[in-house]
């Protein structure tokens, strides 16, 4: 079952954060705290997918909007499923939630990116319907 995290259920996916943060060579220190009150403040939605009561998986979604279009848009910032739970279409469940989610919100487009080395993720992400997206420029960052 996919649907959206419980404030109780945020250390299960803080967790699960921290363990793809570590799959991708990162330090993962997303608190249960943190990540409860980006929820509540609206920065970010997170939907989950339940097995047998327990959690093996959630998609992490911000909201974007191309300002010279004036188009929203969701975005994709985190998909994990847990190791047991991968290949019975856990990963692809969150994602179809995620794209139901983006229109019923009006949303021009649903979003997600894949590390360069990351084949299985742009395997996944194309056979979903995914097409690539066009990049120019580069992405610059001020630490505050």
């Amino acid at each position: 079952m996919i649907r959206n995290m419980r404030v109780g259920e945020a250390e299960a996916v803080a967790q699960m954060s921290r363990r793809l943060a570590e799959h991708h060579g990162d330090t993962g220190t997303l608190e249960a705290g943190a990540l409860a009150r980006l929820v509540a403040q609206g920065w970010l939605q997170v939907l989950v997918a339940e097995e047998a009561g327990a959690l093996v998986g959630y998609a992490a979604l911000v909201r974007k909007v191309k300002t010279h279009e004036g188009a929203r848009g969701l975005h994709v910032d985190n998909l994990y499923v847990q190791r047991a739970a991968r290949g019975r279409g856990v990963g692809r469940a969150l994602m179809d939630a995620a794209a139901q989610l983006a229109r019923a919100q009006g949303c021009a487009a649903l979003t997600v990116g894949a590390a360069d080395a990351n084949a299985e993720a742009q395997a996944f992400y194309t056979a979903g319907g995914f097409a690539e997206a066009p990049r120019t420029g580069r992405a610059y960052a001020l630490a505050l």
